[in-house]
């Protein structure tokens, strides 16, 4: 039974570490799964980071979110970079498919990448802060930064 259970265990090591060629890089069923538990804890910590940290700072609300922000994208990109690094996986290999994306922000998303950055330069400037008013009544509604929008019906 013992030496029946050292084979299937053997067996089974082997099927984890099968490697995959993927250009110069080689992947196995092990690596595949630090990749995929990386890629869920860093969003996580970040997350939590972004609770936790800002409230033991004397900074002001809208500062403390704007850092919060930005360092949580800070800390995702280093964290995807890092879990790319674990499984020794070439970020080289993924050159077309990064140019690829390149084109298709340049053409398909490039209204929400140019949100995503006035966004930013928004949180850098601050020239709305948390418990502001906002008043867009030319355009037919108001609002608080922090709750969706209430559309009073009118269309100019």
């Amino acid at each position: 039974m013992n030496e029946a259970l050292n084979r299937w265990w053997e067996e089974f090591q082997k099927i984890l570490n099968y490697p995959i060629s993927l250009g110069d890089s080689q992947l196995t069923l092990t690596s595949v799964f630090k990749l995929l538990v990386i890629v869920v804890l860093v969003p996580v910590a970040e997350r939590f980071l972004r609770r936790r940290v800002p409230a033991r700072t004397h900074l002001g609300p809208d500062l403390q979110n704007a850092l919060s922000r930005f360092a949580g994208y800070c800390f995702i990109a280093v964290g995807m970079f890092f879990a790319f690094k674990v499984v020794h996986l070439d970020l080289s290999a993924f050159a077309v498919m990064i140019g690829a994306l390149g084109v298709g922000i340049g053409f398909g998303l490039q209204n929400i990448v140019s949100n995503f950055i006035s966004g930013l330069v928004i949180l850098a400037e601050r020239p709305i802060a948390i418990g502001h008013r906002i008043d867009g009544r030319r355009c037919g509604w108001t609002g608080h930064p922090d709750q969706p929008a209430q559309h009073d019906g009118r269309d100019e």
